[in-house]
C-alpha cells in the first residue's frame, strides 16, 4: 500500500482498521501451536485442546477479511486519478463521519473493511430498508437496518447501519451538499420504475433538483395560503397574515430520532407558516419554509407493534432541554383521521 501512503488521511483510515484485523488473526493463530504444545502436558483437558485448535477457523475468517480489505482498497486507488485522490484526501480530513461513512465530492466512502466507495456521479436513489427477523417466520426477534444505494447503471449497494436511523439522516444531509437531484425514501412505485423505466427515474431526479434550493426541498407554502382557516382552538399566538390550517391533539410526539417529547395531552398546531408543538411544558416552533427540508409518513414495527408517524426533518440540529439534548426533526403520531388530513396537506407541500 505504498501508493496509499501518499494520502495521509486515507492511509490512516485504512491502517487503523487493518491493524485490528491483523492483531485478531495473529491472536487466533497463536492458540494453534499452543494446542499442540499441550500434548506434552499430562492431564490437559482434551476439550480445551480441541477448542484451541478450533481457533484456526476464526483466524481464517479474519485473514479473509484482511485480504478483502486490501483488494477493496486497491480497487479504490485504481478508480480515481491522483488529482481526485488528493481532493478526496483533503475533504476527508475535515468532513463529518458516521459509522465509518463519509461523503466527498467524488464518492461516498465506506471506511470499514478497507476503503470501499460508491461513485457520486452514479448515485440515483438512496433509502433506508428495515428488515425484521422472525423466529419460524412468525415471532419478531430483532431487526436490521440497511442503507440502500441504487445507481444509474442498475447496480445497488447495501450497507449495514445501526437501527437508530442516524446514518441515513447523516447520509441524506451530506449527499445534498453535493447533489440536489438524488431521490430519497422508499416507495413501491419507484422500485418498479427503477427496474423497468430507468430513464423515467432519471427524469424524476431532475424534477427533484428543480424542487430543491441549496440542498433543501423548497416547501410549497403557497398551497398553505389556499387552505381554509380553522378555529385557533389552542390559542396560539399568530403573526400578522398567519392563519391556522390544522390543529389536533396527537397520540404522542417526539424527536426525529425516536425520543419522547409529549403525550396525548400535547397540542399540535399548523399554520400557513409554522408548525407548533406544545407538550404543556415547552413549545417547539418550526418555520416550514426556512427550517423544514422534508415531511413524509413513515412506518415502523410489524403486526400489532406496527405504527405510523409523520417525520418532519429539519435542516439543522436543534438544542433543547438542559442544552445537551439535540434533535434533527420531529415525529408526530396522529389518530387515523388526523393522519389522513395531515398527509393530504404534506402531499401538496413536498
Amino acid at each position: 500500500m505504498r501508493l496509499l501512503k501518499q494520502y495521509s488521511v486515507l492511509y490512516d483510515l485504512y491502517r487503523r482498521r487493518v491493524v485490528k484485523l491483523k492483531i485478531l488473526t495473529l491472536i487466533c493463530l497463536l492458540f494453534v501451536p499452543l494446542a499442540f504444545a499441550t500434548i506434552f502436558l499430562g492431564n490437559f483437558p482434551f476439550g480445551l485442546q480441541l477448542a484451541m485448535l478450533g481457533m484456526i477457523f476464526p483466524a481464517i475468517m479474519f485473514a479473509m477479511m484482511w485480504l478483502i480489505s486490501s483488494v477493496r482498497t486497491r480497487k479504490f486507488l485504481k478508480a480515481f486519478s491522483p488529482p481526485q485522490l488528493n481532493t478526496i484526501n483533503r475533504e476527508a480530513a475535515s468532513c463529518e463521519k458516521c459509522e465509518g461513512l463519509f461523503v466527498t465530492s467524488h464518492a461516498v466512502i465506506v471506511a470499514r473493511f478497507g476503503l470501499d466507495f460508491i461513485l457520486m456521479s452514479n448515485v440515483l436513489w438512496v433509502y433506508l430498508a428495515v428488515i425484521t427477523n422472525k423466529l419460524e417466520g412468525l415471532l419478531p426477534i430483532g431487526k436490521e437496518s440497511w442503507l440502500v444505494f441504487k445507481g444509474r447503471d442498475h447496480k445497488q449497494r447495501f450497507i449495514r447501519i445501526k437501527n437508530n436511523q442516524k446514518a441515513y439522516d447523516f447520509m441524506r444531509t451530506e449527499l445534498l451538499k453535493h447533489r440536489q437531484d438524488i431521490i430519497f425514501g422508499y416507495e413501491g412505485g419507484l422500485d418498479n420504475i427503477y427496474k423497468h423505466q430507468i430513464q423515467r427515474m432519471i427524469d424524476f431526479n431532475l424534477e427533484c433538483a428543480e424542487k430543491r434550493d441549496g440542498g433543501s426541498i423548497v416547501m410549497n407554502t403557497d398551497y398553505l395560503n389556499t387552505l381554509p382557516e380553522i378555529k385557533n382552538k389552542f390559542n396560539v399566538e399568530l403573526e400578522p397574515g398567519e392563519k391556522v390550517v390544522f390543529a389536533t391533539k396527537p397520540r404522542l410526539f417526539g424527536t426525529g430520532e425516536g425520543g419522547l417529547l409529549g403525550t396525548e395531552d400535547s397540542r399540535i398546531t399548523m399554520t400557513n407558516r409554522r408548525i407548533m408543538a406544545d407538550n404543556g411544558k415547552g413549545l417547539w416552533t418550526t418555520d416550514i419554509k426556512e427550517d423544514v427540508v422534508d415531511m413524509r409518513r413513515q412506518e415502523e414495527g410489524k403486526f400489532i407493534m406496527k405504527s405510523s408517524f409523520i417525520l418532519v426533518t429539519l435542516n439543522k440540529e436543534v438544542v433543547y432541554g438542559t442544552g445537551i439534548q439535540k434533535l434533527s426533526g420531529f415525529r408526530f403520531y396522529f389518530k387515523k383521521k388526523d393522519m389522513a388530513a395531515f398527509e393530504e396537506i404534506i402531499r401538496h407541500l413536498v
